[in-house]
């Protein structure tokens, strides 16, 4: 059921860009790393594996038990319905 949210493709989509616009720090970071690459699916790839290296670092560091896994998968699950290509895209417009 993926239905587009508050004008972005979906919900993940949405919330992903919002965590990463919210905190200036973030935001400068992935704005350099999406004007770096040119092509749309090399960015959204370095993009989403950015993501993916900073948020599984935070998992590990709080989840030292059995649920770490059961969060680690529902997160995963999650990060795969996100459109990374509208993220760079609108990071590399701004």
């Amino acid at each position: 059921m993926n239905e587009k949210y508050n004008g972005w493709a979906n919900y993940e989509t949405w919330a992903v860009n919002l965590w990463l616009s919210n905190d200036q720090g973030s935001y400068l970071t992935v704005r350099e790393l999406c004007q770096e690459e040119e092509e749309e699916y090399e960015g959204s790839q370095k993009l989403k594996e950015y993501v993916e290296e900073e948020t599984e670092n935070l998992i590990e560091k709080f989840t030292e038990n059995t649920f770490g896994g059961i969060i680690s998968d529902i997160f995963h699950a999650n990060l795969s319905l996100v459109d990374w290509a509208e993220i760079w895209k609108a990071f590399r417009e701004e």
